[in-house]
């Protein structure tokens, strides 16, 4: 668990403080003028409609949106946990490519269910704990920790998502993100292990 509670010098973890902190004043700016005129401007793009179609970066900005102070509270403490891990030990670049694969990713499949009506960092915080989780557990030498026991509640409430249970207790929750964010990050974590296999020989 040691990894887990790294030092709180943000200067070593500039991408992970600065989305954490886009997250904040995002939500802050929702409370100030009202959650729809910031989701008309972040929300994912209506495909095939004019000109949101074109606005590209719509594809990743849903990620900074969040609902409640439970739902960004939730989302930014595992930014925060799993964030530093990555970008401390694989870089600020490494950790943004993840992120933008696994944020459009994970908003794309939830488009594809419900529309674009959603929001939230959870798909790519599923995706980092994938990542955290099965690297660590084939390259522990190289200091990414998310204990077993964490990823099986992480997969838990994911299943529960499913059920709908959760959502009468704390409102919509965008399971195909969720999902597809946790199978991305699986799948980088096993790109990455061959490619350093690759690189350093088994070891």
């Amino acid at each position: 668990m040691r990894t887990l509670i790294m030092d709180n010098d943000w200067r070593r973890y500039p991408l992970t403080m600065l989305v954490l902190v886009v997250c904040v004043l995002i939500y802050a700016l929702q409370q100030l003028v009202g959650l729809s005129a910031v989701f008309n401007a972040l929300h994912f793009p209506q495909l095939f409609v004019e000109p949101e179609s074109q606005q590209v970066w719509r594809w990743i900005t849903p990620i900074f949106l969040h609902f409640s102070v439970m739902h960004i509270g939730f989302n930014l403490l595992w930014w925060w946990i799993l964030g530093r891990q990555i970008e401390g030990r694989q870089g600020s670049g490494f950790l943004l490519v993840l992120v933008l694969i696994t944020g459009i990713g994970s908003n794309f499949s939830q488009y594809l269910v419900s529309g674009m009506e959603f929001g939230g960092l959870s798909g790519v915080v599923y995706a980092l704990a994938g990542y955290v989780w099965l690297f660590g557990v084939w390259r522990p030498a190289e200091g990414l920790v998310l204990p077993s026991g964490i990823m099986v509640q992480l997969i838990i409430w994911l299943l529960l998502g499913f059920t709908g249970w959760l959502s009468a207790l704390v409102g919509h929750m965008a399971n195909a993100a969720h999902l597809s964010g946790l199978l991305l990050g699986l799948w980088a974590a096993l790109l990455m292990i061959a490619m350093m296999r690759l690189k350093y020989g088994k070891r």
